[in-house]
């Protein structure tokens, strides 16, 4: 590692910006008694500019707290993090590194354990492992220290960015370091102890280069083994949600070269989708003094692979493996999407609708084989948690649509699941339609009863997608309703009614097309 200047190591922690106000130093140093006959002094000894509006840095409170108050009474209001100006300033040793479990959550991290120059006790860098969900919040920093005895404070990613010194990015971190006390009280919203900090702090303390490993590379093992001066380690992209050997898992010898194709396919999806926008394999922060990458994603160059087909879709679905844990996994990584990503709840509140019941009257039980497909796997994961009194008491029911072989129901009680996608086998156009919380359905002028089908779901989803996605199938019963060569000019008296209308709401064809002959 270069030599490098302590105003470099400095530039990237935010305790040396000067973004704090006059009001804002005020809050700090009067929120507690042990600093709040300080306020004065230090703004004789850092005054205001006459001209413009002054602003201070944390350090400036901080080393006048440690040099104008009793270092006995105050040092407890230090963050950890921050480097106390007498201290020596050498490069931090590494300890070990160890893998930790918190909380009923399962959350996984690998810690490493390194010793600062300052004395004042070990700091701990936690990484989650494979990006497990819900480690990046700031109760589980807390929950994380609870467990390491050893540890004066730990730091974890916070999945955010924040400003380096150089108008860069770098990683944002939540720092608990067990403080009762925090100068300026905190952020209300975070629990005790616990601060949002930057690498950059954590970097200027340590005074050496610390391992950053990117979201979709985090490795258990390859973070267990890392020591300093190790080389970057090629790392197949995965996390705990999206784990390519999910579907790996899913092949025997016997399994046909189409499988093997789709399977492969999604593979790719998967890391492009966790790692493909990494330059020279590194994500979007520039190394620095106290960042080095430990990996880099083990793909190819190839362009962005293409989207999955129906058909592809379809066959991975109609899969049957007997070890249903096998095959959830492998549902919940790959998702059903272009054929089954949407899912409807039909309830008792809803049922009673003449689409719905015969829609339901045409369901047909699924042969045992048939329940061993991974489509189920994906209508099951999508039970929701609150179902009817007796619900829970009723045996599964596995059924099939006998005229649309690629859409998984179960049911539970009086509670049915029904997977649908982009387009269904619909003939002619659409007549009628019933739109009611959880379900969707309408039928064609052959008289055939669907699911609504619905593009895939975005946070941007409208009531005029829901009126486009119902005009196309005005057009056609069958169409792609998230193709752009579907698209079709919006059918605004169709729009407005459902604007204007509550659920559920009763589409009839000739209402909102009135000059066309049924």
């Amino acid at each position: 590692m270069r030599l490098v200047s302590p105003g470099e190591w400095m530039s990237h922690s935010r305790w040396f910006r000067r973004d704090l106000s006059a009001e804002r130093i005020g809050e700090i140093l009067s929120f507690d008694k042990r600093t709040r006959p300080l306020l004065h002094d230090f703004l004789n000894a850092y005054p205001p500019r006459l001209h413009n509006e002054t602003r201070w840095s944390y350090a400036d409170i901080f080393q006048w707290v440690n040099e104008s108050a009793d270092p006995r009474g105050t040092l407890g209001l230090m963050p950890r993090l921050f480097p106390v100006p007498d201290a020596p300033r050498r490069p931090a040793r590494m300890l070990f590194a160890t893998s930790v479990e918190v909380g009923a959550g399962g959350q996984e991290f690998v810690v490493h354990a390194w010793e600062p120059s300052d004395g004042r006790g070990h700091v701990a860098v936690g990484y989650p492992v494979r990006d497990c969900p819900g480690a990046t919040n700031p109760e589980t920093a807390q929950r994380l220290l609870g467990h390491l005895s050893w540890a004066s404070a730990v730091a974890i990613p916070t999945g955010d960015d924040a400003p380096t010194g150089n108008r860069g990015v770098q990683p944002a971190v939540w720092v608990a370091d067990g403080r009762p006390v925090v100068l300026g009280g905190g952020d209300d919203d975070l629990p005790a102890g616990v601060e949002r900090c930057v690498w950059g702090d954590v970097a200027n303390l340590l005074r050496t280069d610390l391992p950053w490993w990117p979201h979709g590379l985090r490795e258990r093992d390859a973070m267990l083994m890392w020591r300093p001066g190790d080389d970057p380690l090629a790392i197949t992209p995965a996390t705990a949600e999206r784990d390519p050997a999910a579907l790996l898992d899913i092949l025997t010898p016997d399994s046909s070269t189409g499988l093997r194709h789709t399977i492969a396919k999604m593979i790719r999806t998967i890391e492009h989708d966790l790692c493909g926008q990494f330059v020279g394999g590194r994500d979007q922060y520039a190394p620095f003094p106290g960042l080095t990458h430990a990996a880099f994603p083990a793909i190819g160059n190839d362009s962005t692979p293409q989207p999955r087909t129906p058909g592809e879709a379809a066959l991975f679905l109609h899969q049957r493996v007997p070890n249903p844990l096998i095959a959830a996994r492998a549902a919940t990584v790959a998702g059903g999407y272009p054929v089954a990503h949407l899912t409807y709840v039909i309830k008792p509140t809803n049922r009673q609708h003449p689409l719905v019941d015969e829609w339901l009257t045409r369901l047909r039980p699924a042969s045992t084989s048939r329940r061993d497909e991974i489509g189920y796997q994906l209508a099951l994961s999508m039970l929701p948690v609150e179902l009817g009194p007796d619900d829970h008491l009723a045996p599964t029911g596995f059924h099939v649509d006998p005229d649309w072989p690629d859409c998984w129901i179960v049911s539970l009680g009086e509670t049915v699941i029904v997977t649908c996608g982009v387009s269904v086998p619909a003939r002619g156009v659409l007549r009628q339609a019933y739109l009611a919380e959880g379900a969707a359905f309408f039928r064609d002028s052959l008289g055939g009863v669907w699911p609504l089908p619905c593009k895939r779901y975005r946070p941007t989803d409208t009531d005029e997608d829901l009126a486009q996605t119902l005009t196309r199938l005005l057009v056609d019963a069958g169409a792609d309703v998230e193709s752009p060569d579907a698209a079709v000019e919006t059918n605004l008296l169709l729009w407005q009614q459902i604007q204007a209308s509550p659920l559920p709401i009763a589409i009839h064809a000739d209402e909102v097309m009135p000059h066309r002959q049924a």
